[in-house]
């Protein structure tokens, strides 16, 4: 499938296409993190999102193959940062913008734990 794009409309408009994919995602976790629509349509959309953003990957990943080793090098030196940052900072996950983003998000399926350090899904049957 990612040949014939590629015949009918080039490589560099397909590059073209993964830059606007990947600022309608920007657009859409924007929303996302400051509520600014529904959040079940902000969900929504920032989930269509990733999902064309992840497929104009695995297309480039095609196109060049070289890239696939090149990503894997700089997400692996970027996680061993930002686990190095972790260990140093110490900080607190219920503050986290993840915890923060979840709360927002997802207040009926989460609750935060008794040490209000991490948040669970709910119970069946379990009170807020």
């Amino acid at each position: 499938m990612f040949e014939k794009a590629r015949q009918k409309w080039g490589v560099g408009s397909q590059v073209n296409m993964l830059a606007e994919e990947a600022s309608e995602l920007s657009v859409a976790s924007l929303h996302l993190n400051r509520a600014i629509k529904d959040q079940t349509e902000a969900w929504e959309k920032f989930a269509e999102e990733v999902a064309d953003v992840e497929i104009m990957i695995d297309e480039m990943k095609q196109y060049f193959p070289v890239l696939t080793g090149k990503v894997n090098l700089y997400r692996n030196l970027k996680l061993q940062r930002l686990s190095k940052l972790l260990k140093e900072e110490g900080s607190s996950e219920s503050d986290s913008p993840s915890h923060r983003l979840l709360r927002t998000c997802c207040p009926s399926q989460y609750d935060k734990n008794e040490k209000g350090s991490i948040y669970t899904k709910k119970r069946e049957g379990e009170q807020k």
